[in-house]
């Protein structure tokens, strides 16, 4: 037996404004900050981060440790 999903959603409340979401994930800036972090103590560090957000666009992070 096997099962096939095509798509799948997952839901989650945020203490925060609408806007203010909408702001952190469509936001190149702010979004890198939040998902492309950087260790202050460690060795990683993300080196290319880019987000085309139109629609069909892309996101790709390029970390290196």
């Amino acid at each position: 037996m096997s099962t096939d999903f095509q798509t799948f959603c997952i839901s989650r409340r945020f203490g925060v404004r609408q806007a203010t979401l909408w702001q952190a994930w469509t936001d190149p800036e702010t979004k890198r900050r939040w998902f492309a972090w950087e260790e202050e103590d460690g060795d990683w560090r993300t080196e290319d981060y880019r987000i085309d957000f139109r629609t069909g666009g892309t996101e790709s992070a390029r970390q290196v440790g």
